[in-house]
């Protein structure tokens, strides 16, 4: 009896369970902001009306999706959608709807201490970052370029390749569409401000549309959304100033813009010869990895004329230059998903140079003193055209680009070295035919076929000659010439082909790529000298060099994506059959097969914060042009004699990286170690002999160990309305330089901090400070001895704005820098201003500006590089009054 007792208990129990669990309901939904864009970490709520008891509650995705499950439902059930920034929302419950959305207004939201205004300064949604321009934008700013800079967590470099969060961005958009591709600086530097309605972040950004959601990706991307002003017709920008000297100050430009649903364009036409480089907005800001250079296997120059690193000074104080650029960029959008894009640009660019150097090599047992004083003429004209068909659709992906470049330059240098003076004209030509074809398809649901064929031609001729020849030892006899000449040509032709096909399994993804590249080269090079106007060929300068590499890379590939975990696995497996055959026809060839793995782990630990490791081993080989049997005097001081057999590198890189990025407190924060071990069979070997460097290579077992560790801060501080941007790096570096015999171990160490912070207290008052400090040093391991003394550089630029009004302000410059070494210390300061009036109702500035006041002639700066160190003087530009407008229309 008692036993079934208990048999019917169960039972009962059982059937009370199923019961229960039939009458459970699961309520669902997506929440979005009143731009339909989703909203992720919205807290979701169901509660019963007279007690206002929580049955169940739930958050969004980062598609803005949220489910929940009640037990039952009532005619006086609530949900009620709440999330930090805008409005709470809340709808009644009814038994026949499972589906309830939301749309959420903005409001402001306080935080301990400070008001932020939800939309206002910066806003989250999903992945994408929304900056309020307004907010950055003080009073002399024009340009979506000018605020760029302003933005907390976004860095320019000095050629305006823009980082964020410590990371380049891998897409420019505007209004959603890639108009200029890796030349984005054209776009800084051209859209005004005042037609921009957001500045967008892009997180995780993916530009394929069909492996959105497929395939990991942690690269970002900017977008400038423009705001209706803009896409209603044509309207331009420009300027126009002139000053004394003459001869230095002019200063013009024009731009045309246009962005509707049928055309997008920029097109610009700019002069000056004032210091401001037209040629960093047309520079490549695409940034490769190495296996990405390799497999381009682009050819370089061989002849160049010495020059010197870029100061510690803003480009328009130092460069002297006379540039036209004219640039035509044109997108047609066809649909939502297909465009075709037609960019051009002529550039004729002259630079000129004045600048010494002095440098001393701290070789074992001896001291080399190398002195130069350059003047130069540079001329480099260029041309760039290419189209673009993209169809981007969600399902399939097609797209080609077809290039020309080229380029080509005409130099001219008088030099006064230690020993003699002389002269140097250098001749260049460069041409590259590329075309770039890739398809993408989705064969279903989770099945995707990948495809990619380029080619490309290269050519480059160079011709340099030195007068009188200072190489004599190289020679004959020490025979004096009237001129030495070097003759190379360079011919290249670059075929790749890819397929992959990867497959998703929930959150795993499988993928295959089988890749195929061949590279053809041709390099033909001599040298002759003149005496009384006879040339004669020289011997050991003669070249004559084919080079073929086939390669075959097999590449399996895995990627396993949580919301929490990201890691992303693969396997390079490449054969290489490479094959040269030199001057006297002797065929040389080898083979290979090496493997390179790469392994990365995204752990996102909180809400803000996520963890990155990333590990990579690959192997790279030796250029083409270090397998030259015979001398190529690469300039006037400067002898190269490889003598190489094919070589091989080992290249091992291991970094860890957390972020932090908050944009409720505006506030990104990255901290990083890096380290990199390079492994390899040979070393160049420099000797120094009557004022001239030959360098050849030596085989030697030549290891490089370098750490760095970094770190980056960068907040926006609503009370006072300044961005602070600080970054820090330490590196540590190990290796060895030969010279004259002498072999050396070395260890040097740098420690850099900059400093940046730009902000607008008041109406009437901005500034931007810039400050970094510098200090390296060196030291002999194999000698247990230090190089030289510690190198110490800072510097300080400050620039206030006064506004008198609403038209009137009045900037001001001030740079600074010291820097020390041992004993010695030198300074150098510099002042500029400018005084402007801006007339609103017709969108026009008028003023004048004053650079160099205190018309300082040159600029000194010290630099260690391993057993050498430089001292570098600068020519700086005179003192320069202008006058100048700008207008809109």
């Amino acid at each position: 009896m008692g036993r079934i007792f208990y048999v019917f208990l169960l039972s009962l129990s059982l059937l009370l369970l199923h019961l229960k669990s039939n009458s459970q309901i699961t309520i669902f939904g997506r929440i979005t902001d009143t731009l339909g864009n989703a909203i992720k970490g919205a807290n979701v709520q169901t509660k019963k009306n007279k007690t206002a008891a929580i049955t169940a509650f739930a958050f969004s995705d980062s598609f803005g999706d949220y489910s929940l499950t009640v037990s039952s439902i009532d005619s006086l059930d609530l949900i009620l959608v709440t999330c930090v920034g805008f409005e709470s929302n809340t709808k009644r419950i009814s038994a026949e709807k499972k589906r309830y959305n939301f749309i959420l207004i903005p409001k402001p939201f306080i935080l301990p201490n400070v008001v932020v205004k939800g939309q206002d300064i910066l806003t989250k949604h999903g992945d994408t970052l929304d900056y309020n321009p307004k907010i950055f934008t003080r009073s002399q700013d024009r340009t979506i370029g000018d605020v760029l800079k302003n933005l907390p967590g976004v860095e320019i470099d000095a050629t305006g390749g823009i980082s964020y969060n410590g990371k380049p961005i891998n897409k420019f958009y505007i209004d959603g569409d890639d108009l200029l591709g890796p030349k984005y600086g054209i776009a800084s530097n051209t859209i005004p401000i005042d037609v921009v309605e957001k500045i967008q972040i892009f997180e995780n950004h993916e530009p394929v549309k069909m492996f959105r959601g497929k395939i990991i990706s942690d690269n970002a991307a900017i977008n400038i959304k423009l705001n209706n002003t803009a896409k209603l017709k044509l309207f331009g920008s420009g300027n126009a100033s002139i000053g004394t000297p003459v001869k230095n100050a002019t200063d013009a430009r024009i731009n045309t813009l246009l962005f509707n649903s049928k055309l997008k364009m920029i097109n610009s036409y700019l002069y000056n010869n004032v210091g401001r480089s037209i040629r960093d907005e047309v520079t490549d800001q695409k940034i490769t990895t190495l296996a990405d250079k390799q497999n381009a296997n682009s050819i370089n120059r061989l002849l160049s004329f010495t020059s010197l690193p870029p100061p510690l000074l803003q480009q328009r104080d130092y460069l002297n230059n006379n540039s036209h650029l004219l640039t035509i960029n044109n997108l047609v959008p066809i649909n939502t998903d297909k465009s075709i894009k037609f960019n051009f640009y002529l550039l004729a660019d002259k630079n000129y140079i004045d600048n010494k150097q002095l440098s001393i090599f701290y070789i074992p047992n001896d001291t080399v003193t190398q002195f130069e004083n350059q003047k130069a003429k540079l001329n480099n004209p260029s041309y760039f055209f290419s189209t673009d068909y993209l169809y981007n659709g969600s399902h399939e992906y097609l797209k080609n680009q077809f290039s020309i470049h080229r380029l080509s330059s005409k130099n001219i240098s008088d030099i006064v070295t230690e020993n003699d003076s002389l002269n140097q004209l250098l001749g260049q030509a460069e041409y590259k035919v590329t075309d770039n074809f890739s398809l993408k398809k989705e064969i279903n649901k989770n099945l995707i076929l990948d495809i990619k064929a380029n080619g490309s031609y290269s050519s480059i001729k160079e011709t340099l000659d030195i007068m009188p020849g200072t190489r004599a030892f190289f020679t004959a006899n020490n025979a004096l010439y009237d001129l030495e000449r070097q003759n190379t040509n360079l011919d290249n032709i670059n075929l790749n082909f890819s397929a992959a096909t990867f497959k998703k399994y929930r959150a795993v993804l499988l993928g295959l790529r089988l890749s195929y590249w061949g590279d053809l080269s041709k390099y033909s090079t001599h040298a002759q000298t003149s005496v009384n106007k006879e040339l004669k060929n020289l011997n050991d300068f003669s070249n004559d060099l084919q080079w073929l590499n086939n390669s075959i890379k097999t590449t399996p590939f895995l990627e396993y994506n949580t919301k929490k975990l990201k890691i992303s696995a693969g396997a390079d497996i490449i054969t290489r059959i490479i094959s040269y055959k030199n001057l006297n026809y002797v065929d040389t060839a080898f083979s290979r097969l090496s493997l390179h793995p790469t392994f990365k782990a995204t752990l996102e630990t909180g809400k803000y914060t996520s963890f990155i490791g990333t590990w990579r081993r690959e192997t790279s080989f030796s250029a083409p042009e270090n397998f030259l049997e015979g001398f190529v005097l690469t300039n006037y001081r400067n002898v190269v004699n490889s003598l190489q057999n094919l070589q091989y590198t080992d290249i091992n890189t291991l970094s860890v990286l957390t972020r932090y990025r908050n944009p409720l407190k505006i506030s990104f924060i990255t901290l990083g170690f890096i380290y990199s071990k390079n492994v390899s069979p040979s070393i160049a070997h420099q000797i120094f002999q009557n004022g001239s460097n030959t360098v050849t290579q030596t085989p030697f077992k030549n290891i490089t160990n370098r750490t760095m560790v970094l770190t980056s801060y960068s907040k926006y501080l609503i009370p006072f309305k300044t961005t602070i941007k600080a970054n820090y790096s330490s590196t540590f570096l190990q290796y060895f330089q030969l010279q004259n015999l002498q072999t050396s171990q070395l260890k040097g160490s740098s420690q850099n901090l900059n400093l940046s912070i730009v902000g607008k207290p008041k109406w009437y008052f901005n500034f931007e400070l810039n400050s970094s400090i510098y200090a390296s040093k060196v030291k002999n391991i194999t000698l247990e001895k230090q190089v030289g003394d510690i190198l110490y550089l800072w510097s300080l630029g400050f620039n206030p704005t006064i506004s008198f009004n609403e038209h009137i302000y009045l900037q001001v410059w001030f740079n600074h820098l010291t820097q020390k070494d041992g004993s010695n210390k030198n300074r150098n300061s510099k002042f500029d201003s400018k005084l402007n009036y801006s007339i609103k109702k017709a969108k026009t500035d008028v003023g004048i500006q004053a650079y160099n006041i205190l018309n300082q002639k040159r600029y000194i700066q010290s630099n260690y590089n391993g057993l050498q160190f430089s001292t570098y003087d600068y020519w700086i530009r005179p003192f320069t009054f202008m006058a100048y407008f700008t207008f809109r229309f």
